[in-house]
């Protein structure tokens, strides 16, 4: 099934894993540089401050680099990831960032984490977040 079909399968909330013979993971581009460079936006504004400009954590807040980040969430969805920002950060203003605005801060950081951008959007929309799986990197 061609990815593009999936995304917007995903978005009408008609999708689910077992559409597909695998489902997706963020490493099959689930998010596009733009919508990344968004996010680098609102991360500066919204996040550095805790986490670093670099993403490298201070003494307040982790990294949110490699395994650090990702690893509590192998095996999980995307979802779950989206749901701790929306209703956690930043530590400052909790559930202030708008469900965009936590999709687009989370593309950032999978583009800091190596994950290859695509043609589509990281939807903001927790159905359709929640069939994207987050895995360790691909050998």
């Amino acid at each position: 099934m061609r990815r593009e079909v999936v995304v917007l399968m995903m978005i009408a909330g008609a999708w689910t894993p077992a559409t597909s013979a695998r489902a997706l993971s963020l490493w099959d581009g689930v998010y596009t540089e733009a919508q990344a460079g968004r996010g680098e936006t609102i991360y500066r504004q919204r996040c550095a401050s805790c986490h670093g400009p670099t993403l490298d954590g201070t003494e307040t807040a982790p990294e949110l680099r490699g395994s650090t980040l990702l690893a509590p969430y192998y095996g999980k969805s995307v979802q779950d990831l989206f749901a701790n920002v929306r209703e956690k950060m930043p530590k400052d203003a909790p559930g202030t960032l708008t469900p965009q605005q936590a999709a687009d801060v989370i593309a950032y950081v999978f583009r800091v984490n190596k994950a290859p951008a695509g043609a589509s959007e990281l939807p903001a929309a927790p159905a359709a977040l929640s069939v994207i799986r987050i895995e360790p990197r691909p050998r």
